[in-house]
């Protein structure tokens, strides 16, 4: 199971002290003890997402750097990603269109699943004409309530 993890949710997934962390555990668990994989890449998601969280991802370097020695981690080419991402950009030339990156992981990563609370993002991804069959888009995994069932193959 291949999952993209957006920035904000990264201290959820992450971070025990958390006050999302229950929703956003069974994320970790499949990804540090299942079949998980987390997936990213491109120089949006390195530089500019995951950059704001320097001193997250500072904190949490061991554990990431083992979770990739283990193949839980996929960074997919950088110029790949960026190429596709421009092409999305052309789909939807919009500015308020932030997240083709997410979109460009999401098919190039063949990701099954994008923990996402940002509506906008939301509504981008699941949009059908970033992708060439229905089956490419991803479910949308906000919380441990609605969502668990996502994990199935972990569970």
């Amino acid at each position: 199971m291949r999952i993209i993890i957006d920035k904000m949710i990264l201290p959820c997934v992450f971070e025990s002290d958390n006050r999302r962390h229950d929703d956003f555990k069974p994320i970790l668990k499949c990804i540090v003890q299942c079949k998980g994989v987390m997936v990213f890449g491109g120089d949006q998601f390195v530089n500019k997402e995951y950059g704001d969280y320097k001193d997250f991802l500072i904190k949490y370097r061991s554990l990431i750097v083992e979770l990739y020695r283990n193949g839980r981690v996929d960074i997919l080419n950088k110029d790949t990603v960026n190429k596709l991402v421009d092409e999305l950009k052309k789909i939807e030339p919009n500015k308020d269109f932030d997240d083709p990156h997410i979109i460009a992981c999401v098919i190039i990563g063949k990701c099954q699943i994008v923990c996402t609370d940002d509506k906008r993002a939301e509504k981008n991804i699941k949009d059908i004409r970033f992708y060439k069959v229905s089956t490419q888009r991803p479910s949308i995994y906000k919380n441990k309530k609605n969502h668990l069932k996502l994990l199935r193959d972990c569970f």
